[in-house]
């Protein structure tokens, strides 16, 4: 099996698995962690261009089933794995840090953008979301990484 195959199809199979993980914590607890804003921040650090459409576009349907929601939240959930496939070849890093800072700079972007008043309202709650989401990104370099190598 060829090794861009095997990654958009581990590719796939994590964003999927996030969505689960997502879905059922907010069922359970009624609140969740980003698992799949970590998940589409981190992946886009191993495709390539066209592994990285394929994704996106399961990424996007996704999204539009589970969220059937449409505004800013979905627009900065397409745009911020972009801005990560752009940027991971602007400053080409192969360190378990670039997820973390994907990661980091995404959620807080995200929040930022969407719902600053959390910030200020519930601190705490971020900052163990960030932690969560920051260590759930590194997991899915981690698993990734191992698998094979990284494009650039």
């Amino acid at each position: 099996m060829p090794r861009g195959f095997k990654t958009v199809i581990f590719a796939t199979l994590l964003l999927l698995g996030s969505f689960f993980l997502e879905l059922k914590q907010k069922a359970a607890f009624g609140w969740s962690f980003d698992y799949i804003l970590a998940a589409l921040l981190v992946l886009p650090l191993f495709l390539d261009f066209f592994e990285f459409i394929f994704f996106g576009s399961v990424a996007f349907l996704l999204l539009k089933l589970v969220y059937p929601w449409s505004g800013p939240e979905v627009i900065l959930l397409i745009a911020l794995p972009v801005l990560v496939f752009i940027f991971k070849k602007i400053f080409p890093w192969q360190s378990w840090l670039e997820s973390f800072l994907a990661v980091l700079i995404g959620v807080t972007g995200f929040y930022a953008l969407v719902n600053p008043s959390l910030f200020f309202e519930n601190t705490g709650f971020l900052v163990t979301d960030l932690a969560v989401s920051m260590i759930f990104g590194w997991a899915i370099y981690h698993f990734l990484a191992s698998i094979g190598k990284r494009n650039k």
